[in-house]
């Protein structure tokens, strides 16, 4: 996994913390509840799944091994215990802000002593879970706001098409303004495609390299991101891989921090 945050994986905002939510965005307190007719319909319905015949040759070399994801299903249907996961999910500050219109879930967690406003942000497929194994490394140093993307997980759906990395960039600045920070502004723009002159992330950005990702030459070459990142802090790790977060929670918050430590 290759992961970016900037002054983005990691989008981050730096900024003051204010007493008072403010600027139109309403934040309101939430629990994750999953009601008993929800949990059993969805037991029912792997219960019921319409199974293939093997797929020929070895397991894993024309796709998912069958019996391997029999195992898995039967798990999920009778022996994954949701009403666990959903308490260990409250342990943590839940809040739902009102940004543009959406509704928008994410995980609030502050530094016993102040600090900065940091916003861990998920990818797709993925889920704000996958990031709740780095408050622990880095909650005592910074404001953690964990969002759920458009869609995901608890947050609303936006009525609209083109909702890309831009878009979200936006709603995350409004959703940090509304629970009452600042920011220094950076260019927060994503290359498009193709890649123009003009699509350079100027802000100061570090990158984490972690090992086990998906291409056998190796490991990219930093002058790669060069292009289109002020890179100013650049790890690479022998361990770890494409979900750094929840493979190796303490290498990452620990270069994000060290990153930090540097700006603040």
């Amino acid at each position: 996994m290759a992961a970016l945050f900037a002054s983005g994986l990691l989008d981050v905002w730096l900024g003051i913390h204010h007493s008072n939510y403010h600027l139109g965005v309403r934040v309101d307190p939430f629990a994750v509840e999953v009601s008993d007719a929800v949990v059993q319909d969805l037991r029912e319905r792997i219960r019921r799944t319409r199974w293939p015949d093997p797929a020929p040759g070895e397991p894993w070399a024309e796709g998912v091994d069958l019996d391997y994801l029999r195992d898995l299903l039967e798990y999920w249907a009778d022996g994954f215990d949701w009403r666990s996961q959903e308490r260990w999910l409250n342990r943590f500050e839940h809040r739902v802000a009102h940004v543009d219109g959406l509704r928008i879930h994410f995980v609030l967690h502050r530094a016993a002593h102040g600090g900065a406003p940091l916003v861990l942000t998920h990818g797709w497929p993925s889920t704000f879970v996958e990031l709740l194994s780095l408050v622990e490394g880095l909650g005592d140093r910074f404001d953690l706001v964990v969002p759920s993307l458009p869609g995901y997980a608890f947050s609303q759906r936006p009525r609209r098409a083109g909702v890309d990395r831009a878009f979200v960039a936006g709603l995350w600045h409004r959703l940090i303004q509304g629970l009452g920070y600042q920011r220094d502004y950076y260019d927060n723009r994503w290359h498009g495609t193709p890649i123009g002159p003009d699509d350079f992330v100027t802000a100061p950005t570090a990158m984490a390299v972690f090992a086990n990702e998906f291409v056998p030459e190796g490991q990219p070459p930093r002058s790669w991101y060069e292009r289109l990142y002020n890179i100013q802090h650049w790890t690479v790790y022998p361990r770890g891989g494409h979900f750094a977060a929840a493979e190796e929670p303490d290498l990452l918050a620990s270069d994000i921090a060290e990153f930090f430590a540097n700006l603040l």
